[in-house]
């Protein structure tokens, strides 16, 4: 579904600030696996996230999307095939518009802009059926101002606006990191059930080891921009929590 090949990229070059921040990086995502990506700050995980949604264009390597040669397409290009959700909600949602509103904006994504932005019968349908997957009753609030929703209740909007177009990958951009310990684990239960009803293709950044074991068909270690270890299924089964965030430490 997704392969990189030997991805580089390099700012400042020339400058006393050069720094490569993706290096030769490799990877292969098979259609509807759940990857999860692990590295300290600066390894590289937005860079790679960029990258794949084609906010920066690598200075050497390829992108294939569906065996696609997608390297040199736009973001925009791209945004009918890849969604994204990010840490925090208010990035993601628009709260000075309805719940209504910022559906139809997230419908419309992909598209060129300018589009004016309207809810039909048909549309509000759609929203009240892919809302109610929250199973916290937006479905029947679509009048409300998405900046009088909490934080938790924002990500779920969030987490259901990017997969409401048929788009082919997913990425999770350290999405509980804003929330307390209870919105995480909804959220996280919540994105993995939609991804595996929907059979995503899903690649998720995070600290967290225990979601890391609990939800990840494979995980990579990132460090200096570029993948330095995987966990396959096998190995996950045994792995813990703690022998996980040692490994990390240690790289």
């Amino acid at each position: 579904m997704l392969r990189l090949e030997n991805i580089d990229i390099t700012l400042g070059k020339g400058t006393k600030l050069e720094r490569k921040i993706l290096n030769q990086l490799n990877i292969d995502v098979k259609e509807g696996e759940f990857v999860v990506v692990i590295g300290e700050n600066g390894a590289g995980k937005s860079s790679l996230f960029n990258v794949i949604s084609g906010f920066i264009t690598p200075d050497s390597g390829k992108i294939f999307i569906m065996q696609r040669d997608v390297t040199s397409t736009s973001q925009l290009q791209r945004a009918k095939l890849i969604s994204k959700v990010m840490q925090d909600p208010k990035i993601g949602t628009i709260e000075n518009m309805t719940i209504s509103e910022n559906m139809a904006f997230a419908l419309n994504r992909g598209q060129n802009r300018g589009l004016k932005l309207f809810t039909n019968r048909d549309r509000t349908s759609l929203f009240k059926e892919k809302l109610s997957m929250g199973n916290i009753g937006l479905e029947n609030c679509l009048d409300e101002m998405v900046s009088n929703l909490s934080g938790g209740q924002r990500q779920i909007l969030s987490i259901i606006m990017a997969m409401l177009q048929d788009s082919k990958i997913l990425l999770l951009d350290e999405i509980t990191a804003a929330l307390d310990p209870a919105s995480s684990e909804v959220i996280m239960k919540l994105t993995n059930q939609i991804v595996r009803k929907q059979k995503l293709t899903c690649i998720m950044i995070t600290h967290n080891m225990n979601h890391a074991i609990q939800y990840a068909d494979k995980i990579l270690l990132l460090k200096n921009g570029t993948f330095i270890k995987e966990y396959g299924e096998n190995d996950i089964t045994t792995l813990t929590p703690f022998a996980l965030a040692a490994e990390f430490d240690a790289i």
